[in-house]
């Protein structure tokens, strides 16, 4: 997947909405394609994320106490917790082999060490994400 493609499918994640270009092409290299087979698990309910992923193809499922969720390509699951330590609150697997962006909290947390107005832009998406969830 080209870095543009990559930059565009960022773009589409709720709490990068209102990151700047540079910024997203800064957050796409640091952005691993990885593949995950049917049934993978991902993120555990328990335990703290330590990467987000955005599908590109396939799908992910989400679930928590007997509800679950479908996420499709073109959608992310962990992007809010790699934020934080707190535990995931989902577990995510596969539902089909799947391709993905993997986007580490180590990686996101040097990019923010080294470009501080990064994380202004980070609060601003968060901030209209939760406007969001309150209505």
């Amino acid at each position: 997947m080209q870095l543009i493609e990559r930059v565009f499918l960022l773009q589409r994640v709720d709490i990068f909405a209102s990151t700047p270009s540079q910024h997203l092409a800064r957050i796409a290299l640091l952005t691993r394609e990885v593949e995950a087979d049917d049934g993978a698990v991902l993120l555990r309910a328990d335990q703290p994320a330590d990467a987000m992923y955005v599908v590109i193809e396939g799908e992910l499922h989400a679930s928590v106490r007997g509800s679950s969720a479908s996420i499709a390509p073109g959608e992310a699951v962990g992007a809010l917790a790699l934020l934080d330590d707190t535990p995931f609150a989902l577990d995510v697997r596969a539902a089909k082999t799947s391709r993905l962006l993997r986007l580490t909290k180590r990686d996101l947390h040097d990019l923010l060490h080294d470009h501080p107005d990064l994380a202004v832009s980070l609060l601003h998406g968060m901030a209209a994400r939760l406007r969001g969830l309150a209505s």
